[in-house]
């Protein structure tokens, strides 16, 4: 039995889910997760599936923007760099061939300030599996690059830092699309203030490697300061996370995707 844990409800999330269940049964394969989620953040209090890593101190909670859990580069007394981290830890797979979608909406409210390099720091999103992982780095100079390690020797950049346009105050959405089996690729997109997905990388891993199972063990947020000489934190508020099968294409999946495609129009 699939296992979608949600916390508040908006926007065509429902939709989504009933796509899901409907492709199920109807017979696809797909993941069988331990825990998946779909996370809108409606406070005032935090799932208390999520962990707090790294300093907790970073854990801001709902005191900014109703319906956003707000994060910040904690570092401790003696001016050190030191991360916070929100982490979803996962049950396990039975099917880790299956496709998966991973996407996160923030708002960046204070990050990248009036000078270069911002608030000297990193807003990481990461994804852990049996066969390694995979991340997306933004740092405060606006730059973002994709960094993929499969435990088997291939670590290092997918995409090379790129600035990608964002500006102070504004709204990021990031989503993963990981395609299962043997080739074991994924889609990147990025979208700002609403606007138009992006691709940002589509294929293989770190030097034509596969993807691979990197999503069964856990997924985190991480916003990491790696500089000293800018005593400013970073804000940042997280709107929207989700980690939810991808029932695939019409063609092959039928009414349920058709359902989820549609939502998706409407978005």
């Amino acid at each position: 039995m699939m296992k979608i844990r949600r916390s508040g409800s908006r926007n065509c999330r429902g939709i989504v889910l009933l796509a899901t269940a409907m492709t199920m049964s109807a017979g696809v394969a797909m993941a069988t997760p331990g825990d998946l989620f779909d996370d809108d953040f409606p406070g005032p209090t935090l799932d208390p599936a999520w962990v707090l890593g790294g300093d907790p101190a970073g854990g801001l909670g709902f005191i900014f923007l109703p319906s956003h859990y707000s994060v910040t580069d904690a570092h401790n007394d003696a001016g050190s760099p030191d991360g916070f981290k929100l982490q979803r830890f996962q049950g396990g797979f039975e099917n880790t061939n299956s496709k998966y979608v991973h996407s996160i909406d923030v708002n960046l409210a204070q990050f990248f300030l009036a000078g270069s390099g911002g608030v000297q720091s990193d807003f990481k999103l990461k994804s852990f599996g049996a066969n390694g992982f995979v991340e997306l780095v933004l740092n405060s100079f606006g730059d973002m690059r994709m960094f993929h390690n499969d435990f088997d020797g291939n670590s290092g950049n997918v995409v090379p830092n790129t600035n990608i346009g964002l500006a102070e105050g504004d709204n990021l959405n990031l989503t993963v699309n990981y395609n299962g089996g043997p080739a074991g690729t994924a889609d990147v997109t990025y979208s700002i203030n609403g606007g138009p997905n992006v691709v940002f990388h589509s294929g293989m891993g770190f030097n034509g490697a596969p993807i691979g199972d990197v999503v069964t063990s856990f997924q985190e947020a991480e916003v990491f300061k790696w500089g000293n000489n800018e005593p400013t934190q970073s804000l940042i508020h997280i709107d929207k996370w989700s980690l939810i099968p991808e029932p695939g294409s019409v063609a092959l999946f039928g009414v349920g995707s058709m359902i989820l495609l549609a939502a998706r129009r409407r978005k």
